[in-house]
């Protein structure tokens, strides 16, 4: 705790080659200092002076400049091997056409003696 009032979270926006801008915690973790970074960090560019921007230089161990010239080389993946699929086994035979159509008219028949037989006891029950 180095200063009084800030035992909560602490963020620094972090932009460009590690420099970070100014503290947000407290009261000042709020959306209103977040919306104004956001701003700041995706407004207008002002490169006339590193010095004249808010913010400080972060210490990093990294050269950028060798970072930025070439894309790292992807690790190359080994060549899948082909090979021939197994063997499917044969599909079971069709039913027969015979069997079928037996099966379909016995249905039909069923359906036609229960609309006729619920026909009928509308018609009965409507004459009482």
């Amino acid at each position: 705790k180095s200063d009084s009032g800030l035992n909560g979270p602490v963020a620094f926006p972090i932009f460009g080659r590690g420099r970070a801008l100014w503290a947000l915690a407290g009261a000042g973790l709020n959306a209103q200092f977040i919306a104004e970074a956001g701003t700041f960090l995706t407004g207008a560019c002002s490169c006339e002076a590193k010095e004249f921007n808010p913010g400080v230089d972060l210490l990093f161990a990294a050269d950028w400049e060798a970072g930025l010239s070439a894309a790292p080389e992807r690790e190359r993946l080994p060549d899948p091997l082909l090979k021939p699929r197994p063997p499917e086994p044969p599909a079971p035979p069709a039913p027969s056409g015979e069997s079928s159509g037996v099966v379909l008219w016995g249905a039909l028949l069923a359906v036609g003696l229960l609309v006729a037989i619920s026909g009928r006891r509308v018609l009965a029950a409507s004459k009482e």
